[in-house]
């Protein structure tokens, strides 16, 4: 499918757009808004040789987050997912079955995850040039308004996020396409393995940061269109009991879903041990996203200290549904070449530990 431009332009303004082959190496004072040729094709328009058009599509992602307690480096910042976002142009480009005798280019700018600035972004760029659609933004509270304008625009928003719930209404988000999958997908996955086993009641007790609210959400959400009972869902305080709080939901449901990185998962479930909770009359869930200890937490039993022993236990009755993670030749040559952008464009090197998002 080929969405037009907003407004049409030739490549005449190629000389803007740096020389052939070449690639801005960013540095994060460089990444608050850049652009670049990416093949051969701008410098051959460039030339005048046969009519050419420049298709560019505008890139929203963030770098860090600016809150109360100051710069917040996120898991899905630019540094780790622009790559694949620029890996998908080259490719557009390098197929000749694909805008043949046209080029794809793209700006990039940094949403900073705020509303305001991001939809501020968006609005500047696309009037002050033309833009085909939009990669990101990342951030559902950015994406959500700039979507909304991309309907009205007709113009395409390709997200690797904004899973948040309301979204998936395609009549305010008629062009908007989630490639991570909205919240209410960890719905349908958990509620197929409910009633799998015939269980209709299940109570959660989830993290307080919003990365861990959303997907919880949209289970409770889900299960409860499909008349499921949630008689207890808890987003915990730094202050919270989890004894009370696991006391509560165990005496209301038998089937208990956890959200939240992993030190928590693991307090939480030493603690149900402590409780006696995990005999066999209850059974835990988790959700983890990917592999990433730095951000999502350690999801194992073993830590190193002196209650591993206890944990190991505990764990027999936890079940972990993590996203799926496909094993093959293509899936690690993709790998390869994102840790590979990464490094070279935004001087991001993954820990080695560190799984790349596929």
């Amino acid at each position: 499918m080929c969405f037009p431009l907003a407004r049409p332009s030739v490549l005449s303004k190629a000389r803007s757009l740096g020389t052939p082959h070449a690639t801005n190496h960013l540095t994060p004072t460089r990444m608050a808004s850049w652009k670049v040729s990416i093949t051969t094709a701008a410098f051959f328009c460039a030339l005048g040789g046969g009519k050419c058009e420049e298709y560019r599509v505008l890139v929203m992602m963030t770098t860090t987050r600016h809150d109360a307690d100051g710069d917040v480096e996120l898991y899905f910042s630019a540094k780790r997912m622009a790559a694949g976002a620029i890996m998908a142009i080259d490719a557009v480009n390098k197929d000749p079955t694909l805008l043949s005798g046209h080029v794809l280019t793209y700006t990039y700018v940094d949403t900073e995850c705020d509303p305001v600035h991001g939809t501020g972004q968006a609005l500047e760029n696309i009037f002050n040039g033309s833009y085909s659609g939009f990669i990101g933004p990342t951030c559902s509270q950015v994406c959500r308004p700039v979507a909304n304008l991309a309907a009205y625009w007709n113009l395409p928003v390709f997200t690797p996020l904004c899973n948040a719930i309301d979204m998936h209404d395609k009549q305010h988000f008629s062009t908007l396409v989630r490639f991570f999958g909205p919240a209410i997908t960890w719905g349908s996955f958990y509620v197929g393995i409910c009633r799998r086993f015939r269980w209709n009641r299940f109570a959660v007790v989830s993290h307080w940061d919003i990365g861990w609210t959303i997907p919880a959400y949209g289970i409770v959400e889900y299960a409860e269109e499909l008349n499921m009972t949630v008689p207890s869902y808890h987003v915990l305080s730094p202050d919270d009991s989890l004894e009370k709080v696991l006391t509560q939901a165990t005496r209301r449901a038998r089937i208990i879903l956890l959200s939240g990185p992993g030190y928590l998962i693991r307090r939480l479930m030493l603690t149900a041990h402590d409780l006696g909770l995990t005999g066999g009359d209850h059974v835990f869930f988790c959700l983890r996203y990917f592999r990433h200890d730095e951000i999502f937490g350690n999801f194992s039993w073993r830590t190193g200290d002196s209650r591993d022993a206890d944990a190991r236990e505990a764990y027999k009755s936890l079940f972990v549904l993590s996203l799926y993670r496909p094993e093959n030749d293509v899936s690690r040559a993709f790998s390869r070449d994102v840790r590979r952008r990464s490094r070279e464009t935004f001087s991001y090197e993954f820990h080695p530990d560190e799984e790349v998002n596929r």
